[in-house]
């Protein structure tokens, strides 16, 4: 009786991992083919859910399941062949998209970060990248500048130290509750608090004189992207 009750515990459990799988398998089917296209991958935002979105080349876009707000401003800019510059999910119904001329648009998001992006925007300042997790939040715009909140004292000491040194960050990322990690020229990198096996794979790369583009945590999981349109995940 008491096997009984763990596993019917336990399904929900199991199907909420398979649905991830099938997710992730998706994903990097996607990113497959993108490289298999030679585009180059700018973004890639997964919701708390593990649905994604993928943006590559100029105006190209792959998804999963996302927020039909976000699908649709999505295809408005692709119809219209505006330039998608940067996405980030908030969470699986609040989202931030980045886009040409310095335009941008947000369903949800918490007043600060709103607040911050609309005066980025009015002072006429180019948009580069927005990353957010749980609170905590950077936007990368202008010439080397960066506006955030909560972050901590470590990651902010790390960023002056870079400014001040002409050290021109290009990508911002977070994870779990107070790593980070920065991506600054063209494959050289500053962190805290991140999975080693992803670590050894920035070194690796690093060596081997690759382009680091930007790097994606997922709960335990990431991706990275490198040269443009090649990628190394831990799942």
């Amino acid at each position: 009786m008491k096997r009984l009750i763990f596993f019917l515990l336990l399904i929900p459990q199991l199907l909420f991992a398979q649905d991830y799988l099938s997710k992730f398998t998706k994903l990097k089917e996607e990113l497959d083919f993108i490289k298999s296209k030679k585009l180059k991958i700018k973004t890639i935002s997964i919701a708390p859910s593990g649905d994604w979105i993928i943006l590559y080349g100029d105006i190209g876009y792959s998804l999963s399941n996302a927020t039909p707000s976000a699908t649709k401003h999505l295809q408005k800019l692709n119809t219209n062949q505006t330039v998608i510059k940067d996405f980030d999910f908030l969470n699986d119904s609040a989202w931030i998209c980045i886009s040409s001329h310095n335009a941008f648009a947000f369903k949800f998001a918490p007043t600060s970060l709103a607040k911050a992006l609309k005066k980025i925007n009015k002072n006429q300042k180019s948009i580069h990248q927005v990353e957010y997790l749980n609170g905590r939040w950077a936007i990368l715009y202008g010439n080397n500048k960066i506006a955030y909140k909560n972050l901590s004292q470590s990651a902010v000491n790390k960023i002056n130290s870079l400014r001040k040194n002409n050290k021109k960050i290009k990508k911002i990322a977070f994870f779990g509750s107070n790593g980070w990690l920065l991506l600054y020229g063209k494959n050289n990198f500053a962190s805290q608090n991140i999975p080693i096996d992803c670590e050894n794979e920035l070194k690796a790369l690093k060596q081997n004189d690759a382009k680091i583009n930007f790097v994606v945590f997922f709960n335990q999981a990431w991706i990275i992207i490198y040269n443009d349109y090649e990628y190394k995940v831990n799942f």
